[in-house]
């Protein structure tokens, strides 16, 4: 599933992308109306998350929310690259209270360790943070949530499960459970 809103059809390249998604973190652009899909699919489904943002320089950048969304870009990223399993659950899990900067609780809740995400934090952060963005900034996505379903561009804007589930199994090739 990809998440990116483009403003021309002609924009679209082919990336070989199963499933993107392009996200901010401050409501309501969380993934709150994934997670169902997600449940249901399980396997079916390839999520990418690609965070819409714009480096400034010197490990700085912008996004719509300011710092404390560029702060949670980072702080996901660290969860998604040292936790490949649990990212999902923790990203969630934040989403439920985004603006309290805490998000220790969250990560011990998931089975994180998190040394090892403020390590990623400290050292690798900013560089997972670059590389992250260089689609959405490619694809021009300037939405969230933008879904990039099968490398063509479905939708974007807040949507509940039952309508993403009906857009993704309408895709070709679609999920064997729809």
């Amino acid at each position: 599933m990809s998440l990116e809103w483009l403003p021309r059809d002609n924009e679209i390249k082919n990336h070989e992308l199963f499933e993107d998604t392009y996200l901010g973190t401050e409501p309501p652009c969380t993934m709150y109306e994934l997670k169902p899909v997600i449940d249901k699919y399980g396997d079916e489904i390839t999520l990418n998350i690609n965070f819409i943002a714009t480096a400034t320089g010197n490990n700085t950048f912008d996004s719509l929310h300011g710092q404390p969304e560029v702060d949670e870009n980072m702080r996901q990223l660290c969860a998604i690259t040292k936790y490949p399993e649990k990212w999902f659950d923790f990203i969630i899990c934040r989403n439920k209270d985004i603006e309290n900067e805490n998000w220790q609780p969250c990560a011990t809740e998931n089975g994180m360790d998190t040394t090892t995400i403020q390590n990623c934090l400290d050292t690798e952060a900013a560089q997972l943070l670059t590389e992250n963005i260089q689609l959405s900034e490619e694809l021009l996505v300037g939405s969230s949530p933008t879904f990039l379903i099968n490398n063509q561009l479905k939708f974007s804007g807040a949507m509940d499960a039952p309508a993403i589930e009906e857009i993704i199994c309408a895709s070709d090739p679609k999920p064997a459970s729809c």
